[in-house]
């Protein structure tokens, strides 16, 4: 059994989720080159209704792309969807107008949307028993460094080729990685899959998501979604608002910016670890403690400790509101059996985000309505707090994940089982009826061909003789 997922499924996996933090990074990268465009009177208003209206897309393709996954196979829905994404960046590269480019940032969206809870689905598909959270921790990892990717294009690309080349960079290189590494992935599953032995498919696109609100999973289900949104939250407020925060409670730009890639140190860090944690020890404990983390650091900053403790509450915080989502995700995917998981992971997403994207403008209103620094950090520390009270009631899961179909599907070429009245007892002489054939009618079986004399067993050889 493998110990870890094929070195295409890791590539793949991280390659597609780098493009997913590229995509929330790329637009805001992009902004100040679109304000100057004289030719466009590109205003922030309508800057900011093509940046709601790529959410509004990604929470659609997020509906829609997870319980594709399931039906289909993320073989088929995932290339699918990077073509959809890079449409949508080739067309922003391209726009002669506003009107272009929000279309394109939709077409984006729907494709992030629907390719993130794929790629999730997949790595928890080719994961083993035991490796699950670490597994799926490392790969979200790289979303964060998307958006790193993203800031450096902005300014080392940009200024030379154009705010253009940033939605290059988001159009060409994701499917070509796609259309190189599918060909090559192991074909086992997909046989297991057909001869019965693994997972299940479902009868119908939406077999899953009514799976995911039937009896058996309504109360887990409803609470990741709760729980999803509120990690989101946090993560929304804490990355957007923390510099400007830190910057209001004493500290310089070149600080705060400081705390932010400690933040991004400190989730990376808080996803291995406690994704290590979590597959000895189960992941729901784990979870709960990072949001207790976050809670705590997020408090203790507000009561403005020293510089260099402050540093390190800022890589707790990261642990905790990152590194939290990152292992609650894992916690989701190894919950849902394999036949709906893609749909559990895309409606997290799908209804998390749609409470997620209050975060910024909480942060927003605080700062507006004149609250301080310690106020807002307070405010943003009862996310996670409340996001405990809702685990706390979450179901425990194994590391090994469940091995129970889940109800609404029904396996391929089910066999139906041999009632053991049918089964062969032992065998009497009396119990074997005579044979209806009388043994004059059964012909003598031919006897075999004398061998020539020889060695025994060798066959006869004819002997010619000269003369």
């Amino acid at each position: 059994m493998r110990t870890r997922p094929p070195f295409t499924v890791w590539v793949l996996g991280a390659v597609v989720l780098l493009y997913d933090g590229y995509e929330y990074g790329v637009y805001g990268a992009a902004l100040p080159f679109l304000l100057q465009r004289p030719d466009w009177a590109f205003t922030p208003e309508y800057a900011g209704l093509i940046g709601s209206l790529a959410v509004v897309g990604m929470v659609l393709g997020g509906l829609v792309g997870g319980p594709l996954t399931d039906y289909l196979g993320w073989g088929r829905v995932l290339p699918a969807c990077v073509l959809l994404h890079s449409s949508g960046s080739v067309l922003c590269a391209l726009a002669p107008s506003p009107e272009w480019l929000l279309a394109g940032r939709v077409l984006v969206g729907l494709g992030v949307g629907a390719f993130t809870p794929t790629a999730q689905s997949m790595i928890m598909r080719y994961s083993p028993p035991g490796r699950k959270s670490f597994n799926f921790a490392v790969v979200a990892t790289v979303a964060g460094a998307g958006g790193a990717v993203a800031a450096l294009a902005a300014l080392w690309v940009a200024p030379a080729f154009g705010y253009q080349a940033l939605f290059w960079l988001g159009a060409l290189p994701l499917p070509l990685v796609v259309s190189v590494l599918v060909p090559r992935f192991p074909r086992s599953v997909h046989r297991l899959v057909r001869e019965g032995t693994t997972e299940t498919r479902p009868a119908s696109p939406l077999v899953a998501p009514r799976a995911l609100l039937d009896r058996t999973h309504l109360r887990a289900t409803l609470l990741f979604w709760l729980a999803g949104g509120l990690a989101l939250l946090l993560t929304f407020a804490a990355t957007t608002w923390l510099p400007t925060i830190m910057i209001q409670a004493g500290y310089g730009l070149g600080s705060s910016l400081v705390f932010l890639a400690l933040m991004q140190l400190g989730a990376a860090a808080g996803s291995f670890g406690g994704g290590l944690i979590a597959d000895r020890r189960g992941s729901k404990g784990v979870v709960l403690v990072t949001f207790g983390c976050a809670v705590l650091a997020l408090a203790a900053i507000a009561a403005k400790p020293p510089a260099p403790w402050v540093h390190l509450l800022v890589l707790v915080v990261g642990a905790g509101s990152i590194g939290s989502l990152n292992l609650l995700m894992a916690y989701i995917g190894i919950y849902y059996p394999d036949a709906i998981r893609g749909s559990g992971l895309g409606l997290v997403f799908t209804f998390g985000r749609l409470l997620g994207a209050a975060g910024p403008a909480i942060g927003g209103l605080l700062l507006a309505g004149g609250a301080t620094a310690p106020e807002s950090l307070l405010v943003f520390a009862a996310a996670p707090l409340l996001a405990i009270g809702v685990l706390a009631f979450g179901p425990p899961v194994s590391p090994a994940g469940p091995r129970a179909p889940s109800p609404g599907h029904r396996p391929p070429n089910p066999s139906p089982p041999i009632p053991s009245s049918s089964l062969p007892g032992p065998i009497s002489p009396s119990s074997i009826p005579p044979s209806p054939i009388p043994p004059s009618s059964i012909p003598p079986s031919p006897s075999p061909p004398n061998p020539s004399p020889g060695a025994p067993g060798q066959p006869s050889r004819s002997v010619r003789r000269d003369g």
